[in-house]
């Protein structure tokens, strides 16, 4: 949708996803609210596209418009389901410490490295988001190893 800014059908499409994460944050998500967001959808996905290529090939825009078509089922999924997030949030949060540390010492110096660093931080952000404390998981883990 970046490459047509513009363009109505990618501006519609962000109205979209806009209001039903809206609505989700205000915990309105009835099924009312999602045969709305649904039958908008497919609405969208009927409208035939604005830019086309010179040589007559699908422009970005139609093959975002072929893949979200081809999970259609699965775009509204945290309307019906709580426990499914909105957005990508907390996935680019995880990350955001390893490639801190990329930045800082430029690469990791092995293979084995860079496997041991994930391992330590998975645990670390783990035991953040189950709200333990991340010391003391270690540790327990570090004294399992010696045993």
């Amino acid at each position: 949708m970046q490459a047509f800014p513009d363009d109505p059908w990618s501006l519609d499409m962000l109205d979209l996803l806009r209001d039903s994460v809206h609505h989700r944050n205000e915990n309105d998500i009835g099924e009312a609210v999602r045969k709305d967001m649904e039958e908008r959808l497919d609405k969208l996905l009927e409208r035939p596209p604005v830019y086309t290529k010179e040589e007559g090939g699908n422009t970005e825009l139609d093959k975002l418009k072929k893949g979200i078509a081809k999970h259609r089922d699965y775009i509204f999924t945290f309307l019906a389901n709580p426990a499914v997030p909105p957005t990508n949030n907390d996935s680019e949060k995880a990350l955001r410490p390893a490639k801190t540390k990329l930045k800082v010492s430029g690469c990791f110096r092995s293979e084995e490295g860079a496997g041991n660093y994930a391992t330590v931080a998975s645990v670390i952000q783990t035991a953040v988001k189950n709200g333990q404390n991340p010391y003391e998981v270690l540790r327990v883990i570090a004294s399992l190893a010696k045993a």
